[in-house]
């Protein structure tokens, strides 16, 4: 790394002077590494450390490797290298499942899928056509497995790793292509980035990999899936893809006007494709029971009566939310009944 080199006085101000600054600044930034954890504050950075260690948290691979093993692209997940309040377990399927050569790896090997004949074309130096993709990482603290997990048993914590085309413009990039891997997400980080190189007519392309992440991440979970009106995802793999099956507003509970509102156990809200509301109508508050009802998408929907109450929940698209409205619209709820 090159140390910012201060420019002479009436020298304009280089972009290779900022990029150094930048530089400099991320290497002296603390980050979470084996048995340490950090908390970035406004008065400054906290660094927590839990003493002893032992062998938890040390791995022989380091996590969030990509390699191209045997006909297959493949990320290594093992248990701890996501927490969001708690271990987050893989989506993606095991690399055993893709065929022969892979039954004595570690488990903890998964498959992403990405398809080295698609993407944006780039050109290197030596006039040679190349392809690139970011390995993206996606937790979400909300979801379960379609066909895999009950509909009463609780959420669980998932992260799903895929290959996004880092050379597409973003003015190019559809909505289902922006949001296709973030339903459910709580963060998401760019781990690798793999680039493919064309070879000669007959040749094998060049595989190369640069790794920009090699520790857990440890993210401290601030409740917000025990609120009320929470959201729950139901996932499946479809083709190597991440498909989105159903999406549940579960725990329709609140307080108003003295009294607790309730709604239905669960409501499912999945495509919807603008905001999810609560709708309550306070025409009868003798028991506060069913008097809510969740909607998504609700434009040209009547009210029932001239009590009702429209609590925007969520802004949503693609089935990710892009605002949690449940904080403000929530809080001292006003009820008018006769």
């Amino acid at each position: 790394m090159t140390f910012p080199t201060p420019p002479e006085k009436g020298q304009p101000v280089r972009a290779e002077l900022i990029k150094q600054i930048i530089d400099c600044l991320r290497m002296f930034r603390p980050i979470n590494g084996l048995n340490t954890r950090t908390e970035v504050t406004p008065g400054g950075t906290i660094i927590n450390c839990t003493p002893g260690g032992g062998t938890k948290g040390v791995y022989e691979i380091a996590p969030f490797t990509v390699r191209y093993h045997v006909n297959q692209w493949e990320i290594f997940l093992p248990d701890g290298c996501c927490n969001y309040g708690g271990t987050c377990a893989p989506i993606n399927a095991a690399a055993s499942t893709g065929g022969d050569g892979h039954n004595n790896d570690d488990p903890a090997w998964r498959i992403f899928t990405l398809d080295e004949s698609a993407g944006t074309t780039g050109e290197d130096d030596d006039g040679n056509t190349y392809r690139e993709w970011n390995v993206e990482i996606h937790v979400k603290p909300s979801a379960k497995m379609w066909n895999v997990d009950d509909l009463n048993k609780p959420a669980r914590r998932l992260v799903w790793a895929c290959a996004v085309d880092s050379l597409k413009k973003s003015a190019d990039i559809t909505d289902e292509e922006r949001y296709a891997n973030t339903p459910g997400d709580s963060w998401s980080s760019v781990v690798a980035r793999v680039r493919v190189t064309e070879g000669e007519e007959g040749a094998d392309p060049a595989r190369k990999v640069t790794q920009l992440r090699k520790t857990p991440f440890d993210v401290a979970d601030y409740g917000e899936t025990l609120q009320g009106f929470c959201l729950v995802w139901y996932f499946s793999i479809d083709g190597g893809a991440l498909k989105v099956e159903h999406v549940y507003c579960i725990r329709q509970i609140g307080s108003a006007a003295g009294i607790t509102i309730t709604g239905d156990e669960m409501t499912d809200v999945v495509d919807a494709n603008d905001a999810i509301y609560a709708r309550i109508d306070a025409t009868d508050l003798s028991t506060g029971s069913g008097i809510v009802e969740v909607l998504k998408d609700p434009q040209g929907i009547a009210s029932p009566g001239p009590h009702v109450i429209w609590l925007a929940l969520y802004n949503i698209k693609q089935n990710t939310v892009t605002a949690d409205l449940r904080s403000q619209s929530l809080a001292n709820i006003q009820l008018f009944h006769p």
